[in-house]
């Protein structure tokens, strides 16, 4: 059986192995996101490397990718706390669906937001959704 390789471009949503969203549904405890992913500004966020190493081995092989959405809050060092994802859209089994929670989990400390959105508001205490899609290249 041949391993579908994950695509190169990061952060592409119609080619990325991994990207990032912002996500309409929300976790079960209702809590509302108070900003868009899109006004976070960056610092710093996963490596190519990291990525490729997180993604599931067994859905890598298979060609099983799987959409998650995090409820996150911003840190006042920029950090990200989330509870865990909430799994959008998967085509596999439940050993899979573990593995891509625990693969999303495992990105998430690598995200530092910048102390200010792009609106200049303080970044700390916003509550965002944060969308990461794994998906393999056709």
């Amino acid at each position: 059986m041949r391993v579908r390789r994950p695509c190169r471009a990061l952060f592409v949503l119609c080619l990325g192995l991994f990207g990032l969203t912002a996500l309409q549904a929300l976790p079960a405890d209702g809590a509302k996101p108070t900003i868009q992913v899109a006004d976070l500004q960056f610092e710093a966020m996963p490596s190519e490397r990291l990525v490729r190493r997180a993604f599931p081995v067994k859905a890598l092989a298979q060609g099983v990718g799987a959409e998650l959405a995090f409820l996150c809050e911003v840190q006042a060092q920029g950090l990200l706390s989330c509870h865990l994802p909430r799994v959008r859209q998967f085509d596999g089994g439940s050993d899979l669906r573990t593995a891509f929670e625990r693969a999303g989990q495992s990105l998430i400390p690598h995200y530092r937001v910048a102390p200010r959105l792009k609106s200049g508001a303080a970044s700390a205490a916003a509550v965002v959704v944060l969308g990461l899609q794994f998906k393999v290249q056709e």
